[in-house]
């Protein structure tokens, strides 16, 4: 058999642990666990974090032959770690290159909005007068027409309320634009 990306279902704490155990046991496997920037909110204050773009899978590529589930289960001490299957032939799920290819440019494409979208003022000027649609919080669904940008990076965004118009001031990562 050849090296293919294999899919891997891991406990979600264990991700950097299963990451350094594959480098520091020099195993021939080479790990792919998309990581997204996202914004998080804690007391109204916001912070960027990093986040699974799959929570709980992570992509391998390796020859299963090579090195089966059983040995690599042993060799890593992990008994959650599983391979998702397909239960009419019982076999391990794998992506081709060329699927992964796309999962990475999806990363890319995100990440680069979002850093952009959040350091750039000037950037976001040109959207004034443009619909948005609220994806998180308080005002998750609604449709508002962005008024100002401030110069912290965050939307003046009009609302409409109940029939009235209301300004709110919101981050740019819980708002996607709407055409």
């Amino acid at each position: 058999m050849k090296k293919r990306w294999w899919v891997v279902i891991y406990p979600a704490k264990l991700r950097d642990e299963l990451i350094a155990t594959i480098k520091r046991k020099k195993l021939d496997i080479k790990v792919y666990c998309p990581i997204v920037h996202v914004a998080e909110s804690r007391k109204g204050l916001i912070k960027i974090v990093e986040s699974p773009l799959f929570f709980n899978y992570m992509f391998w590529y390796y020859d299963l032959e090579a090195l089966p589930y059983d040995e690599l289960s042993n060799i890593m001490h992990f008994s959650l770690l599983k391979f998702p299957n397909d239960k009419k032939y019982m076999t391990p799920r794998y992506l081709t290159g060329k699927e992964v290819g796309r999962i990475e440019k999806v990363v890319l494409s995100y990440d680069n909005k979002f850093n952009r979208l959040r350091t750039d003022v000037k950037f976001l000027r040109k959207y004034i007068g443009w619909k948005v649609m609220v994806r998180d919080g308080a005002f998750t669904g609604m449709i508002g027409t962005i008024s100002d940008v401030r110069k912290t990076g965050t939307l003046s965004i009009g609302l409409l309320i109940f029939n009235r118009p209301i300004k709110c001031d919101m981050a740019v990562e819980y708002v996607e634009f709407v055409k």
